[in-house]
């Protein structure tokens, strides 16, 4: 296991993102360098489904994650991966403080702002390692409904 992963599955690993300085900001990557879902085998959808859930599942735990965002692009890297985002309270009082862009929250533009302003979120080398160590224990502790 990498310094940075937190679950492999059968078919895909979580990850904690490098390029991004959010503690829970993961990618959900295939272990098979395909592009497209139909180079895969037919298990490997359920098992995607699954990893969504322990994902979900972790986030929730602990950071309190009040959404989770997964989103796929694939125009720099295209093998199959998925940016998997939490929204906090703490993230959703700072991207409409001190004046929201729109009124009310659009997960699609809180990702574009986590993307400008990650940097700036304070978020330390050791805050990221501390949560990659508490996932990692709480996926072992934890009986998943994965």
């Amino acid at each position: 296991m990498d310094t940075f992963e937190l679950y492999r599955s059968k078919f895909y690993k979580l990850v904690q993102a490098t390029s991004y300085r959010l503690p829970g900001y993961l990618i959900l990557e295939a272990l098979s360098p395909v592009t497209q879902f139909a180079d895969l085998p037919v298990d490997a959808d359920a098992d995607l489904v699954a990893c969504f859930r322990v994902a979900e599942q972790v986030l929730a735990a602990l950071l309190n994650a009040e959404r989770v965002y997964f989103l796929r692009f694939g125009e720099s890297t295209q093998t199959i991966h998925f940016h998997v985002v939490p929204r906090t309270a703490e993230i959703a009082q700072r991207y409409c403080h001190p004046s929201a862009v729109t009124p009310g929250l659009n997960g699609a533009e809180i990702v574009s702002w986590i993307w400008s302003n990650h940097e700036s979120l304070k978020y330390s080398d050791t805050d990221i390692s501390e949560f990659v160590r508490a996932a990692r224990q709480y996926l072992q502790t934890t009986d998943l409904e994965a």
